[in-house]
C-alpha cells in the first residue's frame, strides 16, 4: 500500500505503513507501532483474493469454507474491537474485499458448491454489520469502489508479483479520495444543499419555449436521462439534503410544469427554497442563504450554463459550483459519482438529518409567523416545549454535528469529533448537555448542546 504515501503525505504529519500481511500482529502485539504510538486513523485494508486463497484452494464445500472464514474473521474483529476500545481517540477505516474475476474458481461462480462470490458477499455482511456496532469503525466500501471504476482501472497485477503492490496510481488515487470523504462524513463536515438549475437540467429544453409538451423528461432517450437524475435527487432527500431551485424563468411556466407533466418525479414542495426570476443567480443563491439560515460554504450550484457558473464561482467562491456533463446521457452518473459522493458522503444519520428538510419548511412558517405578531405573542403561540438531557449518549453523533457548525450560533467554534464527545461524557470532569425543541410546528429534535468543563468548583463553557 505504499504508493499511496504521495497521495497522502500531504494530508498527515506522520505515516506509517505495517508489514505486508502483518495486520493481524500490528493489533495484538502490545509492542507494535500501532499500539505504542498514537494514530488518528489507521487503513484496515484486505485483499479479497489474497484473504480468500487458503479457503479458495482448500477441499471444503461452501458450509465448511464459511465456518472456517467466520472463525477467522471473527479472530480478526476480536483484534479489532481490543485495539478499538483501548485507543478510543483513533478512528479504524475498515474495507470490504473485493476478488480478482480472474480466479479460476469464478468460473464456477453459478455453483453455489464453489461461489467465491457468496462467500465474498458473506464476508462483507459481517464487516458492514461489525463496524455499525462501532462508533469509531468506519466501513470503506471498496467493492463499490471496484465495481464504479472497474478491475482494469484500478489494479495491476504486473507490479503486484514484483513488489506485492497490488494498485495501480488510479487504484491508489480513489483510495485517497475515499479516505478524504469519509474522514468529511466522520467529521460532518459536509455540504447541505444542492440549489439547481431548471431549464437543460432537471429537464432537457426551454419551458417558456418549448412548453410542457415541448421538452425532455420521459421513459426513453434523452428524456430518461433527466428524469434518472431527477429519480436520484428525490431520494438523497430522505437522507437529509436540501433542494433549491435558482432559475431565470417565468414563474407560472415552472408551477404548470410540476403540477401537469406527467413525468415530473420531484414535487414543488420537494424545494425549500424557490427564486424563479430573472435576478443574477449570485443575488438569488444569497438570498436563499439568508431565507434558511445556511452558509454559503454549505452550497452546491448545479447549473448547465457555463457562463452561469463562471459568474457564481467568481462571485460566491464559497458555493461549490462543479463542471455540468456536456452530454445529458451522463448526469446521473456523474451526478453519483462526482457531486453526492465526493460532498455529501454519509456513514451513519442522526433523526435530525432525516428530518432536515421538514424543520426548514416549518421555519420558514415560524418566520411567517414572527412577522405577524409581537415578540412575547410569537413566542406565546409557538407552544414551545423542551427537553434537556445530561450525558446521554444517545446523542453523541448530534452533538459531535452541531459543534461542527459554522453560523453565529457555535460561541466557542469548537469542533468535536463523535469519539471526543464520548469521552466528555464518560469524565468525570466534563458534563455535555443537550436540549430538545418541540412547539406546536415540530418537534426538532436536539436543538442545543454545551459542553461544560468542571475545575474545582468551577463549571468552564467549553462548547455552547
Amino acid at each position: 500500500m505504499e504508493p499511496v504515501n504521495r497521495f497522502l503525505r500531504s494530508d498527515y504529519d506522520q505515516i506509517y505503513f505495517a508489514g505486508y500481511n502483518q495486520y493481524f500482529l500490528e493489533l495484538i502485539n502490545e509492542n507494535s507501532k500501532i499500539n505504542r504510538n498514537k494514530f488518528d486513523y489507521i487503513l484496515l485494508h484486505l485483499d479479497g483474493s489474497e484473504f480468500l486463497n487458503n479457503y479458495i484452494l482448500s477441499s471444503h464445500d461452501l458450509e465448511q469454507k464459511r465456518e472456517l472464514i467466520n472463525t477467522d474473521i471473527q479472530k480478526l474483529f476480536e483484534a479489532i474491537k481490543i485495539y478499538v476500545n483501548n485507543n478510543r481517540s483513533c478512528v479504524i477505516i475498515f474495507t470490504t474485499i473485493a476478488i480478482n474475476p480472474y480466479y479460476p474458481s469464478t468460473y464456477l461462480d453459478n455453483d453455489p458448491r464453489f461461489s467465491l462470490s457468496m462467500i465474498k458477499n458473506h464476508i462483507n455482511d459481517k464487516i458492514k454489520q461489525f463496524g455499525s456496532d462501532y462508533i469509531n469503525i468506519i466501513i470503506l466500501d471498496w467493492e463499490r469502489i471496484v465495481n464504479q471504476f472497474g478491475f482494469e482501472n484500478l489494479y495491476d497485477e504486473k507490479f503486484f508479483y514484483i513488489g506485492r503492490i497490488k494498485y495501480s496510481d488510479n487504484g491508489f488515487s480513489k483510495f485517497h479520495n475515499e479516505i478524504n470523504n469519509l474522514k468529511s462524513a466522520f467529521l460532518k463536515n459536509i455540504k447541505k444543499i444542492i440549489v439547481l438549475d431548471l431549464d437543460n437540467t432537471l429537464w432537457g429544453g426551454i419551458i417558456g419555449e418549448d412548453g410542457i409538451n415541448g421538452i425532455n423528461l420521459s421513459e426513453d432517450g434523452i428524456g430518461k436521462a433527466f428524469r434518472d437524475f431527477q429519480k436520484t435527487l428525490k431520494y438523497i432527500t430522505d437522507f437529509g439534503i436540501i433542494l433549491a431551485i435558482c432559475s431565470k424563468n417565468n414563474l407560472n411556466d415552472v408551477k404548470k410544469c410540476f403540477n401537469n407533466h406527467p413525468m415530473m418525479v420531484l414535487k414543488f414542495s420537494d424545494f425549500v427554497s424557490k427564486r424563479i426570476n430573472w435576478n443574477d443567480k449570485v443575488t438569488n443563491i444569497k438570498e436563499i442563504s439568508n431565507e434558511i439560515n445556511i452558509g454559503l460554504d454549505s452550497f452546491i450550484f448545479i447549473d448547465d450554463s457555463i457562463v452561469e457558473r463562471t459568474f457564481v464561482n467568481e462571485n460566491i467562491p464559497d458555493v461549490i459550483t462543479p463542471e455540468f456533463p456536456d452530454d445529458p446521457v451522463y448526469l446521473n452518473k456523474w451526478f453519483i459519482c462526482d457531486v453526492i459522493y465526493k460532498y455529501f458522503p454519509i456513514i451513519s444519520l442522526t433523526n435530525e438529518d432525516k428530518n432536515k428538510i421538514k424543520q426548514y419548511k416549518f421555519n420558514k412558517e415560524r418566520k411567517i409567523l414572527s412577522g405577524e405578531l409581537d415578540l412575547k405573542s410569537f413566542i406565546n403561540n409557538l407552544k414551545i416545549n423542551s427537553k434537556i438531557y445530561v450525558d446521554d449518549d444517545r446523542f453523541v453523533e448530534r452533538t459531535s454535528q452541531l459543534t461542527q457548525k459554522t453560523n453565529q450560533f457555535n460561541t466557542t467554534t469548537k469542533r468535536y469529533s463523535i469519539i471526543d464527545i464520548e469521552k466528555f461524557i464518560q469524565s468525570n470532569k466534563s458534563y455535555v448537555f443537550n436540549l430538545e425543541y418541540e412547539d406546536r410546528f415540530n418537534n426538532e429534535g436536539i436543538v442545543c448542546s454545551s459542553i461544560l468543563k468542571i475545575n474545582g468548583t468551577s463549571a468552564i463553557i467549553d462548547t455552547f
